[in-house]
């Protein structure tokens, strides 16, 4: 978890889906962002492996990285984060999150 200029709590970490099964099983990763207190209830909750349900929006962006090329990506802007397991016997919320987040919580 770090915090942003104006002082909101942002948690970022990856999840992934898997497609197929068997020699056809594919697996892609989603950049996750979350904010306030749904990014402080993801850093004290969730582990590698954790299971969850992700409510959010799409969100491309660009950078340029320090050999000056462009580089786009996309993340998932998470309003609600639902805890699917427990971590260590710890019950953990069933949901955390808000339905809008205001744009100039944003960092970026």
């Amino acid at each position: 978890m770090s915090y942003s200029a104006n002082g909101t709590a942002i948690t970022k970490f990856s999840i992934a889906t898997d497609d197929g099964y068997g020699e056809n099983k594919t697996t892609t990763w989603h950049n996750i962002v979350t904010f306030k207190g749904t990014a402080e209830a993801c850093a004290q909750y969730l582990d590698k492996g954790s299971l969850v349900a992700i409510v959010g929006r799409q969100q491309h962006r660009k950078y340029d990285d320090k050999d000056g090329q462009t580089r786009y990506f996309a993340e998932v802007l998470a309003d609600r984060v639902q805890f699917l397991d427990q971590r260590n016997g710890e019950r953990a919320p069933e949901s955390v999150g808000s339905a809008y987040i205001d744009e100039s919580d944003l960092p970026f």
